[in-house]
């Protein structure tokens, strides 16, 4: 009889009860936590109202393209590309994609190489008075190093 009494009142609520314990240890190490990281975000939000805003990448403050003769534009695409430790480069023009103005050209880049050497390369591009627009970027992962593929539009006024 004490036994069933046990079984039936006692161990369900037992049960209950250490699931209840366990619950709340959870929660008190969430709360551990927040109070070990809370003075970080503290000083992060301090330090991000005292951030200036962000500068956005500028073409250079020459922005005629009556200098833009695409093979000197694409020479000195060649040569950034040069200043970056890239393997196996491919650059290819292609006449047939001159744009419905007749002064744009299209460049389709492959690039083998590191992310970080492709981010320094794209912001040097984007800053380009000649380059128009970076319509496609592809970055493939490849062993040992990433395959990043770019199609950009360059003007073609001479």
């Amino acid at each position: 009889m004490i036994s069933g009494f046990f079984l039936f009142f006692i161990y369900p609520e037992y049960k209950i009860t250490a699931e209840k314990e366990a619950e709340i240890q959870l929660l008190l190490r969430k709360i551990e936590k927040q109070e070990l990281l809370f003075p970080l975000s503290e000083t992060l939000g301090r330090e991000l109202e005292r951030l200036e805003e962000i500068e956005f990448i500028q073409q250079s403050s020459d922005n005629s393209t009556k200098d833009c003769d695409p093979f000197r534009v694409v020479t000195e695409i060649r040569s950034l590309i040069q200043e970056h430790p890239f393997e196996d480069i491919q650059v290819h023009s292609n006449v047939d994609t001159l744009g419905p103005d007749r002064k744009k050209l299209t460049l389709n880049m492959e690039l083998h190489g590191e992310f970080m050497s492709f981010q320094d390369f794209m912001i040097q591009l984007a800053q380009m008075s000649c380059v128009k627009s970076i319509e496609q970027v592809g970055i493939h992962p490849s062993y040992p190093n990433e395959v990043f593929s770019l199609r950009i539009w360059i003007s073609a006024a001479s």
